[in-house]
């Protein structure tokens, strides 16, 4: 087992750089996860807002409005008037709503209906209008009941407030773009997986290369069979010590979360791209032995795969002529397959559909390997 031993002795010469990309994973993997997979739940639920309310009336209704507000947002006070200023504060992000009261509004708030400005980017800013118009309206039913204009605003706010304490569950999200923990854990771990293998793959195949470790491999007694029997079994050995750390802390990751159940279908199409990562260390490491045109190749070559096959962008906003070229590219399989676990129930994941992702992922792998072994014969001809 010599070229297996030489293999894995130059492959742990690089474990600076693989433990580099390890971290960058854990680190920002993990948080970009966490961050994408909380926007959609996140979205729906009712929080307190950044609000500035302008009160032009002064009457008892506009004072139980605002404190209404005070009570449950978080008013500022932005040393303006002018709707328009305020408009572009909104816009600005200084402040999430704004409420106008005109004059006349305590004495005909139909008439003399609040002015609302909102950026329309934070659902619980969207909802700021909805309950406004609910106070006021309670505020008119309590009054036809025979209450004071005071009791009637009082009642409202109490009202107002035990709706404030209602949770909103998400029950479904398959109509939308939401997406579990997983699989944008998945996704970028699909990244690090690939920049490891051309990275570790190409740089110790290049080294394999080399004329000193060439001409003694040549000289041995190794027949043509041994020594590729040994390098192929050298390369699953490392490829399957890279993806190892992974698995470990992706099961580590998303722990309580609710996509937990398919864990294990979202590693098994991890290990799936790892057989295109070893085709394409294998074909950079073909093209040239140069330690840095390794590196070059490998972040230029994979970094574009991630930004034209939704590890990055989210496929939903990729034109269609981008997602036809991303066809072409191993990594817009194994996002397809992420997508398929992501909507589907744990039971129905395995199907044609999966099949198709994973038999591509594989195809892309015969492919790399048959370029790379082409393209070494060429050089070796040249």
């Amino acid at each position: 087992m010599t070229i297996f031993r030489v293999f894995m002795k130059l492959f742990s010469r690089s474990w600076k750089v693989l433990l580099i990309y390890l971290l960058i994973f854990v680190g920002a993997g993990t948080m970009m996860a966490s961050s994408n997979a909380r926007t959609m739940e996140e979205s729906f639920q009712d929080r307190r807002v950044t609000a500035v309310v302008v009160d032009h009336d002064g009457s008892q209704l506009s004072k139980a409005l605002r404190d209404y507000l005070v009570d449950t947002q978080n008013l500022v006070d932005l040393k303006t008037e002018d709707p328009r200023r305020l408009n572009d504060y909104v816009r600005a992000q200084l402040a999430d709503y704004v409420v106008i009261i005109p004059q006349g509004f305590g004495e005909d708030p139909d008439k003399d209906k609040p002015q609302y400005i909102s950026a329309g980017t934070s659902a619980a800013a969207a909802l700021m209008t909805g309950k406004l118009n609910t106070f006021l309206a309670d505020v008119k039913a309590y009054e036809a009941a025979g209450l004071s204009r005071q009791a009637a605003a009082r009642k409202a706010v109490q009202a107002l407030e035990k709706a404030a304490g209602a949770k909103v569950e998400m029950l479904s999200s398959a109509n939308t773009v939401s997406r579990g923990y997983h699989y944008y854990l998945f996704n970028f771990a699909a990244y690090g997986v690939l920049m490891m293998l051309c990275e570790a793959i190409g740089m110790t195949m290049a080294g394999l290369r080399g004329e000193e470790v060439s001409r003694r491999i040549n000289i041995s007694s190794y027949s043509f069979s041994r020594r590729n029997m040994e390098t192929v079994l050298a390369i699953l050995a490392a490829a399957l010590l890279i993806l190892v750390p992974f698995f470990i802390v992706c099961a580590a990751a998303g722990r309580g979360y609710s996509d937990t159940d398919k864990l294990g279908y979202y590693m098994l199409n991890l290990f799936l791209i790892m057989f295109p990562g070893i085709g394409l260390g294998y074909l950079i490491s073909s093209i040239s032995i140069n330690g840095s045109l390794v590196s070059i190749l490998s972040n230029s070559v994979v970094l574009a795969m991630c930004f034209i096959s939704g590890v990055i962008t989210p496929m939903e906003f990729l034109s269609p002529a981008t997602r036809r070229l991303a066809s072409f590219a191993p990594l817009y399989w194994f996002v397809k397959g992420n997508e398929l676990i992501d909507r589907s129930p744990a039971a129905q994941i395995l199907g044609s559909e999966f099949l198709t992702s994973a038999g591509m992922q594989l195809l892309f792998a015969v492919i790399l390997v048959a370029a790379g072994m082409i393209v070494s014969r060429v050089r070796e001809r040249a």
